[in-house]
């Protein structure tokens, strides 16, 4: 991003274009009010932040070791994606390395109907163009060559295999946009505690009580935060510093929140702010935390 200035969120930027070339809406620069606060590190005076503004993207690779994806379960998640905007299609699989190229086919030429990469270590689902399926999975194969893959906070094999057999709403994804790669991140949700970088979870233990709200370490926007670190850590054989994540992994970043319900819910895709403990770590992380317009109530004279 020109100019690599503080991270922020809010709203009123044009759509746009991301690091990797890829369409992203971006909307927003946030600002820093005066005396901002950072709860984590101490000085708290209780003030409360908000903040709303929307973005798009795809294309994440993540790392877990474990068995992965099978065929029959490429199929099944591939029947959800394609059947929430196109139930008249047959789901359609390529099966290559990395995992699953996916498509919906039908009697009649979809105009501008893409394809999904199934990760088979993950079961994340990117989106890409319409080409032929080996092309899609060369290029897949390329990204995750060129970017590596991060590690995720929480288990998205597990969570992929969750959705399967459970309603996976309500939920927030989280669109954290770099220098780089963009992160996609979901709250997360399981049995097992969130494996968080180790910046994030020393910042969460010192974390006021005052600022901690429920299941706030299963967030999106803290899932985000770590898997970005995380990813840093790989790229460079080394952990991040604190003083590096400020200045280096996030200075400039723009990170979004999106609500994910039932498709019939008028809150789907809609921006959400972030709750008061992921403002209190991103203030913490040198995001400039500005208030949409509309977050003070209007009250009578």
């Amino acid at each position: 991003m020109a100019g690599r200035q503080r991270p922020h969120l809010g709203r009123g930027r044009p759509p746009g274009q991301h690091a990797l070339g890829r369409p992203a809406a971006r909307y927003g620069v946030g600002h820093a009010g005066p005396g901002r606060v950072d709860p984590v590190a101490g000085g708290a005076d209780g003030r409360r932040f908000s903040a709303a503004g929307a973005a798009a993207g795809h294309g994440r690779i993540a790392l877990v070791t474990a068995p992965g994806i099978t065929a029959n379960e490429a199929r099944r998640i591939a029947a959800r994606w394609i059947g929430e905007s196109s139930p008249d299609l047959s789901p359609q699989l390529y099966e290559f390395d990395a995992g699953y190229v996916v498509w919906g086919a039908g009697s009649e030429p979809q105009l501008g109907a893409g394809r999904g990469v199934i990760d088979r270590e993950t079961g994340e689902l990117s989106v890409w163009p319409a080409l032929p399926v080996e092309v899609v999975a060369q290029r897949y194969r390329a990204e995750r060559a060129a970017f590596g893959r991060p590690l995720p906070a929480g288990d998205q094999l597990t969570q992929a295999r969750r959705d399967l057999d459970r309603v996976g709403t309500p939920a927030t994804i989280t669109y954290l946009l770099l220098d780089g790669p963009p992160v996609t991140a979901r709250s997360i949700k399981g049995d097992s505690e969130p494996q968080h970088h180790p910046l994030v979870a020393d910042a969460l233990r010192r974390l006021p009580l005052e600022f901690r709200e429920r299941g706030y370490q299963r967030c999106s926007e803290i899932a985000a935060l770590s898997s970005a670190l995380l990813a840093d850590d790989v790229r460079r054989g080394r952990p991040a510093t604190l003083d590096e994540a400020r200045k280096r992994v996030f200075r400039g970043a723009e990170l979004v929140t999106y609500r994910v319900r039932e498709p019939a819910d008028p809150q789907d895709a809609v921006p959400g702010a972030p709750c008061l403990s992921c403002l209190a770590m991103l203030a913490y992380f040198g995001f400039d935390i500005a208030p949409p317009e509309d977050f003070w109530p209007e009250v009578d004279s």
